[in-house]
């Protein structure tokens, strides 16, 4: 397990069938914007060490490129072109949607364990 600091109590206080219904509208979200990508597809996604809805966008965008090709984010790394272009603004909603989908899942293997 990786060090990362979690603030998403708003999913604790749900419950089961709740969590059910948020993780099917994030699989819509993706499915939706993975539509608006194509015919470019996501190759990573990374939450990041906070675990927030806020923080991911935030952490997302921040990043430092070395060249033409090569980039590298503290989560994703799309940076300014994901808020320019529909293409990557696409990306980044399936990159966003993913990482509530971990935080999901992560909450669901908190409440088996």
């Amino acid at each position: 397990m990786s060090f990362a600091i979690n603030l998403r109590s708003d999913l604790r206080r749900m419950s089961d069938a709740e969590l059910a219904a948020l993780l099917a509208r994030c699989w819509e979200r993706h499915d939706a914007a993975q539509a608006l990508a194509s015919p470019f597809a996501l190759s990573a996604s990374s939450r990041g060490f906070i675990r927030h809805p806020a923080a991911y966008p935030l952490i997302s965008v921040l990043r430092v490129s070395l060249g033409i090709t090569w980039s590298m984010g503290l989560a994703f790394g799309f940076g300014l072109e994901s808020l320019l272009f529909p293409s990557y603004r696409a990306l980044m909603n399936m990159h966003l949607s993913l990482c509530d989908i971990a935080d999901i899942n992560d909450e669901l293997e908190r409440r088996r364990a």
